[in-house]
């Protein structure tokens, strides 16, 4: 009998999606212990955490009120107004009557609280440095952009802008990444939870490594988007069938178009797919072909806005032959 495939890929859902939650419970643990966040006093200095935190909104600030600085802290308005009664009785804060409300009450550092912030500020500096320093410089620079990406991910820019990203040309190591990304997402997705899944990912090897062997980069290119120093997408374009060296070499294929799930929707597709197009174009192709399963509707969307067009059924996969397709293309 058969094996439900379905239900075996929502339980594979399900349990990645487990280990994730306790993934980052367990980095939760880690990070408030190495930061000393549980600690009384930040960096053994007289502040606690929030209180350190005020006074840093109240050095960069301009003049807030209370209740601003409780939206910006995200801190409960009776625990902040117990922190600014503390500050205020030691001398580091004054309130003002705000000229824009004279309702409201300004706040700001007295003389003594820039003083007491430059000293938490350094101290913070001291502590930053003493982790970066005895790290090399590239993993300096993966802990920097991990940490934009955490950052990315959990709190989106506030004017809804998406984040950047540019398109650059293939590095060495980058199409490991992309039989990686391909064979990983197809057994996420639950299409490939069989024992087919190491011959699909031994298809995809072979066939990365036939084109790496001759490539043209006079006419066939990989492109990868960039986001903060992380791969988001790529897309390949080489020639429609360059196992033959007779055969038409006016047509180009479009294939291994990838976008991180967490990123889709963000037109990073598109600009991979019209990148491709443009390129094919300016190297005296003709047609750009690709093939397209029938479960990619945001896909076939992109294309056709760009000038896609399907023209016929394309072969089943081999490995995964209940997976049909179309053929796409598109005249230049």
């Amino acid at each position: 009998m058969q094996p439900v495939m379905v239900n075996e890929g929502v339980d594979m859902s399900e349990r990645a999606f487990e280990r994730r939650v306790h993934a980052m419970r367990r980095f939760t643990r880690f990070y408030t212990a190495y930061t000393g966040s549980l600690d009384r006093r930040l960096l053994r200095s007289p502040f606690s955490l929030a209180e350190a935190r005020v006074l840093y909104e109240l050095a960069h600030g301009n003049g807030p009120t209370a209740a601003e600085l409780a939206v910006v802290l995200g801190l409960d308005a009776g625990y902040l107004s117990r922190i600014l009664r503390r500050l205020e009785e030691r001398g580091l804060i004054a309130r003002h009557r705000s000229a824009r409300d004279r309702r409201q009450a300004e706040l700001s550092l007295t003389r003594s609280g820039r003083a007491a912030f430059a000293d938490i500020d350094a101290r913070a500096s001291e502590w930053v440095g003493a982790i970066l320093r005895p790290l090399a410089p590239r993993a300096q620079e993966h802990l920097i952009t991990a940490m934009k990406t955490v950052e990315r991910l959990l709190a989106p820019s506030a004017d809804g802008a998406p984040p950047p990203f540019f398109l650059r040309p293939h590095h060495c190591g980058d199409f490991g990444w992309i039989i990686h990304r391909h064979a990983a997402l197809c057994g996420e997705n639950g299409l490939r939870a069989s024992p087919r899944a190491d011959a699909f990912e031994a298809a995809l090897a072979q066939r990365m490594a036939e084109i790496l062997r001759t490539f043209d980069a006079d006419r066939e290119r990989c492109w990868v988007a960039d986001m903060d120093g992380e791969i988001a997408g790529t897309v390949c374009l080489i020639r429609w069938d360059r196992d033959d060296a007779a055969a038409d070499d006016t047509v180009a294929r479009l294939c291994f178009l990838l976008v991180e799930p967490h990123v889709r929707g963000l037109g990073i597709g598109r600009r991979l797919v019209e990148t491709a197009v443009q390129f094919a174009r300016a190297a005296g192709y003709r047609t750009v072909m690709l093939s397209l399963t029938d479960d990619m509707p945001a896909a076939r969307h992109i294309f056709a806005t760009i000038g896609f067009h399907p023209t016929g059924r394309a072969d089943p996969a081999p490995l995964d032959p209940a997976r049909a397709g179309e053929i796409w293309e598109c005249s230049l």
